[in-house]
């Protein structure tokens, strides 16, 4: 069997054969066989299911809590996780599609672009993975912000203007897709009256390539960001002195708790992809690996959790978000301070206070 490789799930000529159409066999074991695979397929699509479930919903409560607070909507940091949601719940909605509209056996023609567009955009996953592509730029982007916003707060306010900030939530958006496309297109055809997924390589050596390739853009490099821009980050808040009595003590424990929650988030984006990504390298680089064992589909399931593990990180860290939910649920005008005040001046009060600082003490970096 041709196993042929994805950047998140095995894709064979036949993804199981046992329980393909027209199958008749005397042999109780193999009924056995089947039986199993059929079950095991059902269970995958469930979780599959349950996990785009609890995306679409937790991220649709975080998009309406943030949105229901004004001074929370206002702030950049904010405004990425409002980004960062609506990423991760469109890539749960795709992940229910993809899971109810599964290739239906039909012969495909080369000749029919109808085909050859289900065969690239649809039987690929290209939107799923597009959008989760989509997410870790995101992710990216708010490490950015945190960095500069703590380690070099001078710059804050010029680097992270409202325009910025939409200019590259845009561009956040466009990339992920269209950089999954230029990879799967070429490496999808149809063939053979079937959808040879990610198969058409001119070589195995182009295979592995491509693969390392994808592994080092997909999870090394932002591992890497993620891992320095918060030492960095470390350093520097413990660098710096307590000024200003208690309202500078609020002020920066608001901005270590957004910190904290959003490598909280990092190091789960690490975790849930991580296995999976090493996982594929390891085939890539020539060692024998079983994708069709319980392991794989485990690193699967791992990766898509990625899509609704936030929500449940903001309503345990993040405090601000925490005053605001309770706001949101009871109707109620509960008090989101000191954070919904303090937060607002990362980007304003922090870049004034930053230069009287500066005459005594810098930040590391």
């Amino acid at each position: 069997m041709e196993l042929l490789f994805t950047s998140g799930e095995t894709f064979t000529d036949v993804e199981f054969p046992a329980t393909s159409s027209g199958l008749t066999t005397s042999d109780p074991s193999a009924l056995g066989d089947r039986n199993a695979l059929v079950a095991g397929e059902n269970l995958l699509n469930i979780l599959y299911f349950v996990i785009g479930a609890l995306g679409l919903a937790g991220n649709g409560l975080v998009i309406a809590v943030i949105l229901n607070v004004s001074l929370m909507r206002k702030q950049v940091t904010n405004t990425y996780i409002i980004n960062q949601s609506c990423v991760d719940a469109a890539a749960s909605v795709f992940l229910i599609l993809t899971t109810c509209f599964q290739d239906n056996g039909r012969v495909l023609s080369p000749d029919s672009l109808a085909d050859r567009f289900y065969c690239v955009w649809w039987l690929t996953k290209s939107p799923l993975w597009g959008i989760m592509l989509s997410s870790s730029l995101n992710l990216i982007a708010i490490t950015l912000e945190r960095y500069v916003a703590v380690v070099h707060p001078i710059a804050y306010k010029a680097a992270y203007s409202r325009p910025r900030v939409l200019a590259s939530i845009a561009v956040i958006w466009i990339l992920g897709p269209v950089f999954n496309m230029i990879y799967s297109g070429p490496a999808t055809v149809v063939q053979n009256g079937g959808c040879n997924v990610f198969g058409n390589w001119p070589s195995l050596t182009a295979n592995r390539v491509a693969g390392i390739y994808l592994f080092t853009l997909q999870y090394v490099i932002p591992a890497a960001m993620f891992i320095y821009c918060y030492i960095k980050i470390a350093l520097a808040l413990r660098s710096r002195l307590t000024v200003g009595g208690q309202k500078e003590t609020a002020m920066k424990k608001a901005r270590r708790n957004i910190t904290v929650t959003l490598g909280v988030v990092n190091l789960s984006f690490m975790i849930c992809w991580g296995i999976n990504q090493i996982y594929f390298f390891m085939f890539n680089v020539g060692y024998p690996m079983d994708f069709q064992g319980a392991f794989y589909h485990f690193t699967v399931i791992l990766l898509y959790c990625n899509c609704c593990v936030n929500p449940f990180i903001y309503i345990i860290q993040y405090d601000q978000f925490k005053r605001a939910v309770k706001r949101l649920v009871f109707r109620k005008k509960i008090s989101v301070a000191p954070e919904e005040e303090m937060m607002e001046s990362v980007g304003t009060k922090e870049t004034q206070a930053s230069g009287v600082r500066s005459s005594t003490t810098q930040p590391s970096g």
